[in-house]
């Protein structure tokens, strides 16, 4: 749409949506690139108030009321912080422009032109167009309660496949959807994807919504881009893209080993102790009935059983928690390496 004119980069929000805070002085370049400090509506899960209302059809009339009602997170311009609200104002601003829906606008747009059969826009799930519903573990598959997709808009209420993502990165980069001087904005502003220089380099984006998760990377070396949807997700999301990168681009790889044995109680308790995060955070593991758990303070990784694999891990399957030990000359438990979701921390072993 910049392209052909109808909207520019440097437009302030105040032209659609005067209502919101600081509106004047925020532009769609830095709501593309979230440097608007747009406060997102979503970051108030733990909120009872936000539980009442997210599970229904709401209108835009309420979304923006809502998005009115947070001050501004810092100062437009002055950081990068992402906002699933300033792409869901980024919707609402290609309906006020083209005077149409953001539903006929995608299909317009994007998939009619690239020919993405199984892309388009939905607020609710249905099952009879093979859709599927997400599910969380926990003592067994569960079915996770769905959001409205009304209240992510633009910002999540696309449904696709992986081959139609994978379709759409190429068009991206292949000059079918964007010209060049727009990508090489894109690339430069990091807005919608990130470079990294595993595998020759490459760029990419992850998403998430309920317990949906997706993954795209778009790799420059030979043109080609992987991607993977869930719809649940018990073992880190990286590990499985970087394991299909790996097999893909033929490097050594090793299928994970998801066998469990019971340790030695002397393995076990080499493993106790305190470990602590580059932020402060501190997790320990410890041993309780003879079960070992790893605990961090932090909500939602209390007192987690974790259970031993053949292969060395240390696995809590209900939130998909991989633990690997790192080990010094003297074979000494210096660190653990945790991978959670697309999460790689460095626990450094404490001294009693």
């Amino acid at each position: 749409m910049v392209e052909q004119g109808k909207l520019a980069l440097d437009d302030k929000l105040t032209k659609w949506f005067p209502q919101i805070p600081s509106s004047e002085i925020i532009s769609l370049a830095q709501i593309l690139n979230h440097s608007s400090g747009i406060h997102s509506f979503d970051d108030e899960m733990n909120d009872n108030d936000f539980h009442s209302w997210i599970y229904q059809s709401q209108s835009k009339d309420f979304l923006i009321q809502k998005i009115s009602s947070y001050p501004l997170d810092f100062i437009p311009g002055t950081k990068n912080v992402y906002s699933n609200t300033g792409y869901t104002l980024l919707g609402y601003i290609i309906e006020k422009t083209l005077n149409q829906s953001f539903k006929e606008a995608l299909k317009q747009m994007i998939a009619n032109p690239l020919k993405l059969q199984n892309t388009y826009y939905a607020e609710t799930i249905d099952t009879s167009l093979n859709e599927v519903f997400s599910y969380i573990k926990k003592n067994g598959w569960s079915k996770w309660p769905s959001v409205h997709l009304s209240i992510a808009g633009a910002a999540g209420s696309i449904i696709s496949t992986s081959s139609d993502i994978s379709l759409f990165y190429n068009a991206v980069f292949g000059g079918k959807l964007i010209n060049q001087s727009s990508l090489e904005y894109l690339i430069k502003t990091g807005s919608g994807f990130n470079k990294q220089e595993d595998f020759g380099g490459f760029y990419g984006t992850t998403g998430r919504v309920d317990k949906y998760f997706s993954n795209v990377s778009y790799f420059i070396k030979d043109s080609t881009s992987i991607s993977v949807c869930l719809n649940g997700m018990n073992y880190p999301f990286g590990q499985i893209f970087f394991s299909m990168a790996s097999i893909y681009f033929n490097e050594q790889f090793v299928f994970p080993d998801f066998t469990p044995i019971i340790p030695k109680t002397d393995s076990l308790k080499s493993l106790i102790g305190k470990f602590q995060l580059r932020n402060g955070t501190i997790a320990k593991i410890f041993i309780k009935k003879d079960q070992l758990y790893f605990d961090m303070d932090l909500n939602g990784y209390q007192k987690l059983p974790l259970v031993s694999l053949k292969n060395g891990w240390l696995l809590n399957d209900q939130e998909g928690i991989i633990l690997t030990v790192g080990k010094d000359k003297n074979n000494l438990i210096t660190h653990l390496t945790m991978y959670q979701s697309n999460q790689t921390l460095r626990l450094e072993k404490m001294k009693d």
